[in-house]
C-alpha cells in the first residue's frame, strides 16, 4: 500500500511480508481453537486474553503450523541472527512521566531541532 495507492512486488523467498489493517476483515477463531486457548489459559491460571497472546506454537496441538528452515528451503546463513542485518546493540524500557513531555513547535526550526536532538542522543541515525 503506498499514497498513491497499490503496488505489486515480486521477490525470492525469504521474504517478510507485513500487512495493512485494511487488507482484510479477519475471521473469527474456529471453536477448536478458541476451546483449545481456554483450555491453556484454565491449566495456566490466567485469562483467555493472555493464554492467546502469550501463547507457544506447540501448546496448540498442530492448530498452527511452525515452520523451520529446512521446511521452506532457505539458507540458513540467511535466517535467524546470522542472516539479519542488523544486530539489536542495547534494549531498555523507558516510562515517559509528565515531567519528560516537550512541546515542540509545528514549525520547520522547531522540527529540525528535534530530528537534530534525536540524532545527538543517538535514538535515530
Amino acid at each position: 500500500m503506498t499514497d498513491d495507492g497499490y503496488e505489486i512486488v515480486r521477490s525470492c523467498l525469504p521474504i517478510l511480508l507485513t500487512i495493512v489493517a485494511e487488507a482484510n476483515e479477519p475471521r473469527s477463531p474456529g471453536a477448536k481453537r478458541v476451546m483449545a486457548f481456554k483450555n491453556i489459559a484454565s491449566r495456566k491460571n490466567i485469562s483467555y486474553d493472555e493464554a492467546y497472546l502469550n501463547f507457544q506454537p506447540s501448546e496448540l496441538n498442530g492448530f498452527i503450523k511452525e515452520w523451520n528452515v529446512e521446511d521452506i528451503n532457505a539458507d540458513p546463513q540467511q535466517c535467524g541472527l546470522s542472516g539479519s542485518p542488523t544486530k539489536v546493540k542495547k534494549i531498555q524500557n523507558i516510562i515517559l512521566t509528565v515531567e519528560d513531555t516537550k512541546i515542540i513547535p509545528n514549525t520547520e526550526i522547531g522540527i529540525n531541532n528535534l530530528v537534530k536532538e534525536l540524532i545527538d542522543d543517538h535514538i535515530i541515525g
